[in-house]
């Protein structure tokens, strides 16, 4: 009976803590509406930082990438420490896009990604979030979901990397994805400070490295001298 009771209890401490996850990623896109500092990065007849390689339109306000052959949607816009994006979308067709998040830094890069959620012929908002977390040297990005009209907000997904972070949609051929809306909000990029330090060294290191030639390459006619005396 004990057993019973302990079983009980643990069900409904994680059905809190869902309930109270649900909560708070219904108050993100509750807050994030309500905030003023958004970019548009379509406007219902153009884009703005936004790359496109495959078959797009844009016909009654609305951006249709792919169909006939595979198509991405690259995001142009350069991204802060934190940022926030919003996308209004549907996707018609048998596979669902693929949102990949890409990373790039000094000495390396990498790429993580997965399927977009909802369903095929749904409205729904999607919402990409990466807050300032730099702990061990990389952060974390988390997308949400929600179909149109309705609170209730879903986990899309975390997404991890370390650099600098660049967003894209690929969608397959066959598939289509029809785009009302997308909003960017970011914080300004970190300063070129870093960078400056980083060539300044690697200036440092090559001028040490051409003033021991120097030295090694005075010191050989000498040697050889000593030895042909000898």
């Amino acid at each position: 009976m004990r057993r019973v009771f302990i079983t009980i209890a643990v069900f409904f401490v994680l059905l809190s803590a869902t309930s109270l996850r649900a909560q708070d990623a219904a108050k993100v896109f509750e807050d994030a509406e309500k905030e003023a500092a958004w970019g548009e990065l379509f406007d219902g007849a153009t884009i703005d930082n936004l790359q496109i390689d495959g078959v797009f339109s844009i016909k009654d306000g609305v951006l249709i990438l792919g169909g006939a052959r595979q198509t991405k949607l690259q995001l142009k816009a350069p991204l802060g420490d934190q940022f926030k994006l919003v996308l209004e979308c549907r996707f018609d067709g048998p596979a669902p896009p693929s949102t990949r998040l890409a990373t790039r830094s000094f000495l390396a890069h990498g790429e993580s990604g997965m399927s977009m959620p909802g369903t095929s012929g749904q409205w729904q908002e999607l919402l990409y979030i990466r807050k300032k977390d730099e702990a061990q040297g990389r952060f974390m990005m988390e997308a949400l979901h929600r179909k149109v009209g309705d609170k209730a907000v879903s986990g899309g997904g975390q997404f991890g990397g370390s650099g600098i972070p660049s967003l894209s949609w690929d969608v397959p051929a066959g598939t289509t994805l029809t785009i009302r809306k997308i909003r960017l909000q970011t914080t300004p990029l970190p300063g070129s400070s870093g960078l400056y330090m980083a060539l300044i060294v690697l200036t440092l290191v090559l001028v040490a490295v051409a003033a021991l030639g120097w030295f090694l390459n005075r010191r050989r006619p000498a040697s050889q001298n000593q030895q042909a005396a000898g």
